[in-house]
């Protein structure tokens, strides 16, 4: 079957569909080139998924608030490396373009505060955004219960700011043009049209667990 994806932007998932097929998939049928590319980056020294992601793109919210791909990856990396599996979603970070940056920065609030439960509600904060970041206060103030002079004082703090860098290089580091893209051990990217699943119509639980198996049988072929 084909689910297909409606190209939004030069930021979202920029394939026409995201094909599924019937097979099984084992570490052995992961080929590189095909089912995901491998960067010139090192790799590295844990098992490690990186998740660029925009809460501007709709199949971005797809992947956090229906198909629950974040939560699936954190349980696949406690059970399959348990003591050095690490898992970052990071928000894109454009020059120029204040919508990403401005809620690249509430990403980094929900970050440092170790509030990403909260993410999911986020996705819906675009549809309010009127270029101006104010909203973006208003929110965090309602839902961490800080007063402006405090949600002021964090949004600017040291420590937002040091993951905010990070999400800008990060995006500059792998040339990230379209969200969601998975990068996995720090240098192969995965490539969604390829991901296969066993069910003629599935539940969005089971594409998240397609999802998150092709991850797993990457991380297993290049972890070292």
């Amino acid at each position: 079957m084909n689910l297909q994806l409606i190209k939004k932007s030069l930021f979202t998932f920029s394939a026409a569909s995201l094909a599924l097929f019937f097979s099984n998939l084992s570490s052995a049928n992961v080929v590189a080139g095909k089912d995901y590319t491998a960067l010139n980056q090192p790799q590295t020294p844990n098992p490690t998924v990186y998740m660029a992601m925009s809460l501007s793109c709709t199949h971005c919210a797809d992947f956090t608030k229906v198909y629950e791909v974040p939560e699936k990856i954190k349980e696949m990396l406690k059970q399959t490396y348990p003591d050095n599996g690490e898992f970052l979603e990071f928000h894109i970070v454009m020059s120029n373009t204040p919508i990403y940056n401005d809620f690249a920065r509430l990403r980094s609030v929900l970050y440092v505060t170790k509030r990403d439960d909260l993410l999911s509600s986020a996705f819906d904060l675009p549809y309010k955004y009127k270029g101006s970041d104010q909203v973006l206060k208003d929110w965090v103030s309602t839902n961490l219960k800080l007063n402006k002079a405090d949600t002021d004082a964090l949004w600017n703090s040291s420590a937002v700011n040091t993951f905010y860098n990070k999400q800008e290089e990060l995006t500059k580091q792998y040339d990230i043009r379209q969200t969601p893209t998975f990068i996995i051990n720090g240098k192969y990217e995965l490539n969604l049209s390829s991901i296969a699943i066993p069910y003629q119509n599935p539940t969005p639980s089971q594409i998240g667990d397609a999802v998150v198996n092709q991850i797993k049988e990457i991380l297993l072929k290049t972890t070292k």
